[in-house]
Formats: C-alpha cells, sequence, structure tokens
C-alpha cells in the first residue's frame, strides 16, 4: 500500500504531566516484545524538562493491548539532585532479558561541566574499585581529600592503604559507617563521594518490565572521558 501524501496520526499520550509524579517526560525509547508486549523507558524529569544536573528519575510504560491502555512505573530514583538519564533499552533474544542502561550523574554535575576521568581504578588482581574523596562537600566531588576503594560487588570500602574500613555502600550507593546511615555517595553532603561524573549504568528484566534489579554502575569508561553519556533511544542486538 502506497500512501499518496503524508498526514500526521492523532497523538496518544503516554505519559503526562503528573504521571509518576513528574510534570516532564523526555528521552524516549521503544521496543516491541516477541509477546506482543509494547515497551517504553522515558527519562521522569522531576523539578524541571532540561538535562542534569537535575532530579531525573527512570521510567517505563509497557501495552499489553498495542498500546490502547498503558500500565506505568518509576523502576529508579536516584538519591537527592543526582540522576539517572538518557536511558537505552534492547532485548537480548538469547537471555530473554530487557537491559536498561542509564547515564547516571552525581549530584551538581551534567555534561557540561561533568570531571575528566573514569571514576575507578583497578583495585586487586579480581576486582574494579570506585574512587570514593572525604573532602568537604564539593572539593571531595572535584577529586579532593583523602582517597578511599568502593568494592561495588561487596559494598566494602577500603582506605588509601587497602586496609577495610568501617564505611559500606549499600545497592542504592547510601554510605554506612558502623552500620549508621551517614549520606550517599552520590551527594555532596557524604563523608565519602564519588568523582563529580558521569558514570555508565544498566538495570536488567527478566519478566518483561515487571521487576528490575538495583542499578549498576559498569566499568566501561575511559580515563579521558568526562561525561560519557549511553546513546539514548533503541538498543540493537548485532549477533
Amino acid at each position: 500500500y502506497i500512501i499518496s501524501a503524508p498526514f500526521k496520526t492523532e497523538p496518544y499520550p503516554i505519559f503526562k504531566a503528573g504521571d509518576l509524579g513528574s510534570k516532564y517526560f523526555r528521552i524516549p525509547g521503544m521496543i516491541t516484545l516477541p509477546s506482543g508486549r509494547i515497551l517504553v523507558s522515558n527519562d521522569l524529569r522531576m523539578n524541571h524538562n532540561g538535562d542534569s544536573p537535575a532530579v531525573i528519575h527512570s521510567g517505563i510504560a509497557y501495552s499489553d493491548d498495542n498500546g490502547t491502555t498503558w500500565t506505568q512505573k518509576e523502576i529508579y530514583a536516584m538519591a537527592g539532585s543526582s540522576s539517572t538519564t538518557d536511558p537505552q533499552i534492547l532485548y537480548d533474544r538469547d537471555s530473554k532479558k530487557i537491559f536498561f542502561f542509564t547515564t547516571t550523574f552525581t549530584e551538581n554535575y551534567g555534561f557540561g561541566n561533568a570531571q575528566v576521568g573514569s571514576g575507578f581504578t583497578q583495585f586487586n588482581d579480581t576486582h574494579k574499585a570506585f574512587i570514593l574523596y572525604d573532602g568537604v562537600w564539593r572539593s571531595g566531588q572535584e577529586g579532593a581529600g583523602n582517597k578511599y576503594y568502593w568494592i561495588q560487588e561487596s559494598g566494602e570500602v577500603y582506605d588509601e592503604q587497602k586496609k577495610l574500613t568501617t564505611f559500606t555502600v549499600d545497592e542504592k550507593f547510601y554510605l554506612f559507617n558502623n552500620s549508621v546511615n551517614v549520606g550517599n555517595v552520590f551527594l555532596q553532603s557524604s563523608p565519602l563521594k564519588i568523582l563529580g561524573t558521569g558514570y555508565q549504568g544498566l538495570m536488567e528484566s527478566s519478566d518483561e518490565g515487571e521487576t528490575w534489579t538495583p542499578l549498576k554502575l559498569l566499568y566501561i569508561k575511559k580515563d579521558w572521558m568526562a561525561a560519557g553519556m549511553i546513546a539514548p533511544g533503541r538498543g540493537l542486538q548485532l549477533s
């Protein structure tokens, strides 16, 4: 069938102002799963419609009736004004998992002012570690103060001499000292904070978007990169 002239379809709002507590929605992606479910990713821009630095959460919507009705979910919210932004969604035919990639910024930082650096280092033969700093407020985000090493997989934090400390970091990046919550490493107020820059994060779903794993930071950024942003939209499986 050949369309004789271009035409515009009627708009259908998958998200509208006020949904999931957000006034603005940007950077959409859409995939159709083998079951026929349509899955949409989106930024939930909570405090304004601009880019990071901002309060930006991760949201999805899915439809099982070809777009007639939609179920919406907020799948991740960073602490304070740190952000997850510009999502990319990919369905892997082999594992039957959905991968949700996102660029994750610390408080105060975005594309225009991200610090240069990967934010992590090789800690030992088996683990990489993200570097934390104890500089006061934003100076720590700029790399001032003593260095600490956070092993994401275990949550353990080591000092500069690689001795285990009483600090730990949980799966939502909250910092604990002797099991007492003392901050979040993505915020400038935390006693220990991560470098003020962009990180690449990943969440996974094995049940077509019903539930998601906690956000994990990926060890793919190079030391010469600043924001190191994920390309948003729909990912393609090449093999």
